[in-house]
């Protein structure tokens, strides 16, 4: 019986240390997937395949309130503006606004605001790919598609802070009548 008396505590000691040890196990490998996106990434999917299939007069509706602009068709997001200041509204004090052109007309105008686009995924590791070619043509499936995928980051990823999209644009030069112009002027 003595024995048996001194060897309980060391047991228990034992498992003690197993349960510390595979909790801090769980700790580290949940930090391994929290900080590389993964667990982000999974949830993200999960949550674009519900907004995979939101009709484009909702998409638009959701873009024109957010936005405070009146595009009436997805393919008058094609030189690229819009996309940026969705994430703008998402990332106020870090995407650079001051670089993005809301009245890019030519290829090469659009070509900047795309390049401040990816420059932006990539500092902020957003892995998604897209067809810049396709979406400055004007495209209808392709700017689809990629402002779908950008309502779903957007819902995944928003604080719901007030966002002032015409004042943002007002600081920046911009006034709602050039975008009107843009729209009507974008290729169909």
């Amino acid at each position: 019986n003595a024995t048996q008396s001194l060897e309980a505590p060391s047991w228990q000691l034992k498992m003690r240390l197993i349960n510390e040890k595979c909790t801090v196990l769980l700790v580290c490998i949940h930090l391994v997937f929290v900080s590389s996106g993964v667990v982000q990434q999974a949830m993200r999917g999960q949550f674009q395949q519900k907004t995979h299939f939101m009709p484009k007069g909702e998409l638009l509706s959701w873009l024109n309130q957010l936005l405070k602009t009146d595009y009436t068709r997805v393919e008058h997001c094609s030189n690229g503006a819009a996309y940026c200041q969705i994430l703008d509204a998402l990332f106020p004090d870090e995407f650079p606004m001051h670089k993005i052109s809301f009245v890019a007309k030519a290829e090469h105008e659009s070509i900047k605001n795309y390049k401040v686009l990816q420059q932006f995924f990539s500092s902020k590791g957003i892995t998604k790919q897209f067809d810049i070619d396709k979406l400055m043509k004007g495209k209808p499936m392709d700017n689809l598609e990629f402002l779908q995928w950008l309502k779903g980051f957007y819902d995944e990823h928003s604080m719901n802070a007030p966002y002032d999209a015409v004042l943002r644009r007002k600081n920046l030069g911009i006034n709602s009548a050039s975008l009107a112009n843009r729209a009507s002027k974008a290729p169909s």
